[in-house]
């Protein structure tokens, strides 16, 4: 896998979703609006003091790129990404909110990598469909309230490091 594209893919989805601002809670439990947070692997550790509590929603919304396998095939990498995004409802019982967030991400995350199909990721990073399509996605059965959460599965054809003139130690 080349490495780069996670980076190239997290630095595109932060761009163009910089304007999009969704529901969160911050320590006080507040509402209000923050944009969306992209990470690579997982989340980032907590970070507190002892006796200290979490903020509810602190990393929230988001979208974590994970990549999940990967091939070989006619010279060039083949790499599966999951783009595992997730918002945040606010209101117990009620997710209406919620759920137009989420509807709402899914949308701009499809229009953010729609021309990876046609125009490769920095010149480099093809997008390429599999048998569900280009963006199939699912929530989990078991969502972690107070949030609501998905997963994208994405699926890159590029040339590997052998083809970027990179020395291998």
């Amino acid at each position: 896998m080349n490495p780069f594209l996670l980076t190239a893919l997290k630095k595109r989805l932060q761009d163009d979703l910089a304007d999009l601002m969704l529901e969160t809670r911050d320590g006080k439990d507040e509402d209000k609006r923050r944009p969306v947070q992209v990470f690579i692997g997982d989340l980032p550790p907590k970070k507190r003091a002892p006796g200290q509590t979490d903020p509810l929603g602190e990393y929230f919304p988001c979208i974590i790129l994970v990549p999940t396998s990967g091939s070989l095939e006619d010279g060039e990498d083949a790499t599966v990404v999951a783009v595992i995004f997730a918002v945040f409802c606010p209101e117990d019982g009620d997710a209406e909110g919620a759920e137009m967030d989420f509807a709402l991400l899914l949308s701009r995350i499809k229009q953010s990598l729609r021309p990876c199909v046609t125009k490769p990721l920095e010149k480099r990073f093809r997008l390429i469909e599999d048998a569900k399509g280009y963006f199939p996605w699912e929530k989990s059965d078991m969502q972690p309230r107070p949030y609501i959460q998905a997963t994208m599965m994405t699926h890159w054809r590029m040339k590997g490091l052998e083809g970027e003139g990179v020395a291998h130690v």
